[in-house]
């Protein structure tokens, strides 16, 4: 009870646009809603200026580590705590200080979660995602029991190892506290069967400060055709809507050498369509999930509306759809040149802009549906390392437990301030003022569970509804009705399949 009043205490003082919800627990078609008093949940932003955490959250880190020590005032001996999945920047295998601040943050942590427990943290890279859960099956079926934990993408990763029936819910591990601040406390709404969640997001992860959805907007085009709105404002204030956006935007005319719109994202369709409050997974009261098998007059008036403005050639550059004669980076160097004025982008291109010294823009989240949803939603891709997973076959689950929640913990403490940091500092800039707007971006970010049943694969992407919203929300919408209806009946059976393994685990 200690611990959820202090976790209480941390919301209430932070930023008041605090965590949307995916499902209540009850019937949900709509928008998750904001719970501002009891969300909790990574990306949580802080109240101060500063990158660096308040002494408050430093004492939560503190708590939480020392409450974990006492139950293990030996450590675990020195052993082995293996983690694995793709290589890339979630893990960088530099073992000292290198001066490069993100590499540094996460062997920082790592140091300091093997000293509290006394554990020797071994990072196992793979080439790509299916092959870190190929690697967690064979060990599961030889009882070898040699991995403790594996990170990867959820649709090339993940999906393997539930489909097997090779992942451990989250509740058998009661040190996790998704109350806490390094776990994006969404996962649970978004990504439970039921009452069972087999995977976490967070900052033990720094893969996911590159997944959330934004809009970048250039300051040199606001300021060459006079436009004077002061969008951080707008966005503060709660009016950052779609309308809002193509009302800004209609001050560069049609066929001239700017463009109103591009996107390096190339799920900007499907983020718009979430940011809207629009979501492909339904719950019931019982948390169980479902698709709509209409179409709604919600998903076709959004598609008509945004995709005859960023399907616009004359006003829009456009990329990751049926059509790539622009690729997705020449979009973004466009942008760097002040080509375009707003760019549907994802918070790694705001990480890339920086690298490159580009600096004349500004960070903001994906715009509302209208002026009457309540707050800012943040669809987060699963990136190559979206999300974490624990074997079933973990024989201590004492420890695992023990090690995760502390990794968090200390993630919060160091990985965090570094990759805020990266994407607000560049060689001659510290955008400080852009801080806001990742507070919000990060603490509105949602996952859809479609990326557990809709037939993604490491090959293919996402599945195939996924992309029909998308293309249909940005490019155009002229293939929507005619093949919604028999997406979603071979979705619904997917759905069911789904829940049929994870009704499993209760035998």
């Amino acid at each position: 009870m200690a611990k959820k009043l202090f976790c209480l205490f941390l919301c209430c003082i932070m930023l008041g646009s605090a965590l949307i919800s995916c499902g209540d627990k009850t019937e949900n078609t709509k928008a998750p809603s904001k719970n501002p008093s009891t969300s909790g949940g990574s990306g949580e932003p802080s109240s101060s200026n500063s990158t660096q955490l308040t002494d408050e959250e430093l004492a939560l880190v503190n708590n939480t580590v020392s409450s974990i020590q006492k139950e293990h005032p030996n450590g675990f001996e020195g052993k082995d705590f293996n983690f694995v999945g793709k290589s890339g920047s979630s893990f960088p295998t530099e073992d000292n200080i290198t001066g490069q601040a993100e590499s540094d943050s996460v062997y920082k942590r790592n140091m300091a979660v093997q000293d509290a427990l006394d554990i020797k943290i071994v990072n196992v890279e793979t080439e790509k995602g299916p092959d870190a859960a190929q690697m967690i099956m064979t060990d599961v079926q030889a009882g070898l029991n040699t991995y403790h934990c594996v990170f990867g993408n959820i649709w090339s990763t993940g999906i393997q190892m539930f489909n097997e029936g090779y992942l451990e819910p989250m509740s058998e591990f009661s040190q996790i506290n998704i109350e806490n601040p390094w776990w994006l406390s969404t996962m649970e709404d978004c990504y439970a069967i039921g009452d069972k969640l087999f995977l976490l997001s967070g900052d033990i992860l720094p893969d996911f400060f590159n997944n959330s959805s934004c809009v970048l907007f250039s300051k040199k085009l606001m300021e060459d055709y006079g436009i004077t709105d002061d969008l951080y404002s707008i966005v503060k204030d709660g009016d950052w809507t779609l309308d809002k956006l193509f009302e800004v935007a209609s001050n560069i005319p049609a066929g001239g050498g700017s463009m109103r719109y591009g996107n390096s994202d190339y799920g900007a369709g499907q983020a718009i369509y979430f940011g809207a409050g629009l979501t492909i997974t339904k719950f019931d009261a019982d948390h169980m999930p479902s698709v709509d098998t209409t179409l709604s007059k919600e998903l076709v008036d959004l598609a008509a509306k945004v995709s005859s403005q960023t399907g616009d050639e004359s006003i829009s550059y456009n990329t990751g759809y049926e059509k790539e004669e622009l690729q997705a980076k020449e979009i973004l160097d466009q942008f760097a040149d002040d080509k375009v004025l707003f760019l549907f982008a994802t918070a790694a291109d705001i990480a890339e802009l920086r690298n490159e010294d580009v600096n004349g823009f500004g960070i903001l989240p994906i715009p509302k549906g209208s002026e009457s949803q309540e707050t800012y939603v943040s669809l987060t891709n699963s990136g190559d390392a979206g999300s974490i997973y624990i074997p079933r076959n973990v024989e201590d689950k004492d420890m695992v437990g023990s090690i995760i929640e502390t990794m968090g913990a200390y993630s919060y403490q160091y990985i965090r301030p570094a990759f805020y940091d990266q994407r607000l500092k560049s060689k001659s800039v510290y955008d400080l003022e852009s801080k806001d707007m990742l507070d919000i971006i990060y603490a509105t970010q949602v996952y859809d569970l479609y990326d557990l049943y809709g037939g993604g694969s490491y090959e293919t992407g996402n599945g195939e509804l996924a992309k029909l919203i998308n293309q249909s929300v940005y490019l155009n919408d002229e293939n929507l009705s005619s093949k919604y209806s028999s997406l979603t009946r071979v979705t619904q059976n997917k759905i069911k399949a789904m829940i049929r393994i994870a009704n499993s685990f209760d035998k």
